[in-house]
């Protein structure tokens, strides 16, 4: 008896029961990163469980704080050994520490507080959907994002004091300047909202809105994957725009009037505020991550697994740093030791020099994937296996006719129609 599958059934099959060996594991996070530069997507709602890191650290004092896509939350030493560890069940956020309370986020529908001595949960709240958002802590509330599309107010106890619907997910980080919270959706706006949660303004863009917001001189920057940097006034109006030749890629940072923007272009641009002129640009293999600037030089990862050290003044490269896998974690810097995460599963601790001190190693030795859904041809093929026989695929012409689209005649066939509708309709996946 032959056995079908569709293909796009056979393509959720495969990429279920296949996995990669260690030796391949970067291979395919290669891959990934160029399908999302190509088809211009986003996978970071889809970063499967394993042992690399990709959030920014957090020191206090002498330990040092930061997720893994392992579920856990780990407080090291500065010499590289285990405080302690909590274990959620998803991927966790960018971590904010406050008042001896370290609040993050997880694919599990969480925001957690901790204490930061003993890493005791404290409390969480349940929003019901994945958080991505880096928590933002201002007087006695805590503000984030969470993939329902909602930006949330929370008190210092974990309780809801209100939330905002957007028409987006939400993974950009809140911002509060002069009592305004600013954050921007994946609806493509910038929302300025008051701290009760009014709606003040939003400004359009072209395109996702998914990292940080910078304000300077009552003008507020912010990146969009349109490929542009805006810089708008506390009154939605634009005043400033930096284009790109891709998508903006992570967090901005402003050091001294200069903009570093990190670009899918595969360049790292130095630019002028508020005249917008390129004072440099430095070119990666490929997507540059956010830098962190110390003394002279700015400190930033890239997706052809190396940290760099560049030169603020000439864009000059000072050194470079390899590790075993792509590096998208934000470094942070304590006594002229550089602290990042990788995408190869450790943590590791560096010298503003480029050596090695030591690592540490997350919980799980492989990577995680990046789960990009592959696309679909147009054509109907099928997968069949004869009894005895090898596997075959066919192409073959659609038999099938759904004549009324929306209605659930069955699953597969609403299925279809579902997704007829929206490319009909011009909808935004």
């Amino acid at each position: 008896m032959e056995k079908y599958l569709s293909g796009r059934e056979y393509s959720m099959r495969a990429s279920s029961s296949f996995t990669l060996s260690p030796e391949f594991e970067n291979i395919q996070i290669e891959y990934a990163v160029m399908e999302m530069k190509r088809r211009r997507i986003n996978a970071e709602w889809d970063i499967e469980t394993g042992g690399s890191i990709w959030s920014e650290a957090i020191i206090h004092n002498n330990t040092i704080y930061f997720n893994a896509c392992d579920n856990n939350f780990y407080a090291i030493s500065k010499d590289g050994s285990l405080v302690w560890k909590f274990n959620t069940f998803g991927v966790c956020s960018h971590p904010m520490l406050a008042e001896n309370v370290v609040y993050f986020g997880s694919f599990d529908g969480n925001l957690y507080a901790l204490d930061i001595n003993t890493g005791n949960l404290l409390w969480k709240f349940s929003v019901g959907d994945k958080i991505l958002s880096k928590p933002c802590v201002y007087r006695d509330s805590i503000y984030f994002g969470a993939k329902d599309g909602n930006v949330y107010c929370l008190r210092l106890n974990g309780r809801l004091k209100w939330k905002f619907k957007t028409a987006g997910p939400v993974c950009a980080y809140p911002m509060v300047y002069k009592d305004v919270l600013y954050i921007g959706s994946e609806d493509f706006n910038f929302y300025a909202l008051t701290l009760e949660g009014r709606f003040l303004w939003k400004f359009p863009t072209k395109n996702s809105i998914r990292y940080n917001s910078i304000p300077l001189d009552n003008v507020i920057y912010f990146g969009s994957m349109d490929n542009n940097v805006y810089g708008v006034n506390t009154s939605g109006q634009l005043v400033f725009r930096f284009r790109t030749e891709d998508c903006i890629s992570n967090s901005i940072v402003l050091h001294k009037n200069v903009l570093f923007v990190p670009s899918r272009d595969n360049n790292l641009y130095a630019v002028k505020i508020p005249t917008g002129e390129i004072l440099w640009k430095f070119s990666t293999k490929y997507i540059a991550s956010t830098p962190i600037v110390f003394n002279n030089a700015a400190y930033f990862g890239s997706e052809e697994n190396n940290i760099y050290a560049v030169d603020i003044a000439t864009g000059k490269m000072l050194w470079k740093f390899a590790t075993n896998g792509i590096v998208v974690s934000i470094p942070v810097i304590s006594g002229n030791i550089i602290y990042f995460g990788s995408w190869d599963c450790n943590f590791y601790a560096v010298t503003t020099e480029g050596k090695l001190l030591w690592k540490f190693p997350t919980g799980l030795s492989y990577q995680s994937r990046l789960n990009i859904e592959p696309e679909m041809s147009k054509n109907i093929f099928e997968v069949t296996w004869p009894s005895g026989g090898e596997e075959r695929v066919e192409e073959r012409k659609p038999e099938t006719e759904f004549k009324n689209y929306g209605e659930t005649g069955n699953e597969y066939g609403s299925g279809i129609s579902k997704d007829y509708i929206k490319g009909k309709k011009g909808y935004v996946h």
